[in-house]
């Protein structure tokens, strides 16, 4: 979703659950953010809509906003754009307790 200098858009990163007998996932649904102009990335608020407790969301939330905070002060702007490496980002390093 496209609205006039931002862009929108949800990605859903899952990993196996250790142990797990079933096989089971642990799945984290992220709105991003893009401000194409200041060519930056962060998470969208997020305020109702889901079956996780409100909590668990917040924490979520708070835990995958700090990982793109860091990630923006720690990454160097070269005109390229910012949502691929962003989002690679929370893949390899986004730590969301079970």
């Amino acid at each position: 979703m496209v609205l006039k200098a931002k862009m929108l858009f949800f990605i859903q990163l899952s990993k196996p659950i250790p142990l797990s007998p079933c096989g089971e996932e642990q799945v984290v649904v992220v709105p991003i953010l893009h401000e194409i102009q200041n060519n930056t990335v962060q998470q969208a608020e997020v305020t109702q809509g889901s079956t996780a407790s409100s909590s668990e969301i917040s924490t979520n939330a708070a835990i995958v906003s700090a990982t793109l905070k860091r990630w923006n002060e720690m990454t160097p702007r070269t005109g390229e754009c910012t949502i691929f490496p962003a989002v690679l980002e929370l893949a390899r390093n986004l730590d969301i307790p079970s």
